[in-house]
């Protein structure tokens, strides 16, 4: 004798199939979210140490303040100069680059990446 299912065991096997398969669909969608914000964040550091590097290289008199990456769209950069000690006869400054990325939403702040160095100024006579 042969026994079939029936439809109530049908709709019970499926409502467990999607209990078990959509938190996997979720995960999987959270890990690709995850790697792509991951790649994103080392293609800005790998940026950032490079603007930060070049900006090292210059004279502090003709650095430029801001700009952005023609690499990302809605990537742009920004730095600070400061004085690192006053009393110090050798004129050491610290060059503080800001990186912000992302989508600019009114309620959720862009991420950013903040790199420092210190810097002689070759210019300034002791």
């Amino acid at each position: 004798m042969r026994r079939n299912f029936t439809l109530i065991e049908v709709a019970a096997a499926v409502v467990i199939l999607a209990m078990l398969v959509v938190p996997l669909l979720g995960a999987r969608n959270r890990t690709t979210a995850a790697a792509v914000e991951t790649a994103r964040m080392s293609l800005v550091t790998q940026l950032a140490a490079s603007k930060l590097s070049e900006l090292a290289a210059k004279p502090l008199s003709e650095l430029e303040r801001m700009g952005s990456f023609e690499e990302i769209p809605g990537c742009t950069w920004e730095f600070s100069v400061e004085r690192e000690d006053e009393s110090s006869a050798i004129p050491l400054y610290k060059v503080k680059l800001v990186v912000s990325y992302g989508e600019r939403r009114t309620w959720v702040p862009r991420d950013e990446i903040s790199v420092s160095t210190l810097v002689i100024d070759r210019e300034q006579k002791s």
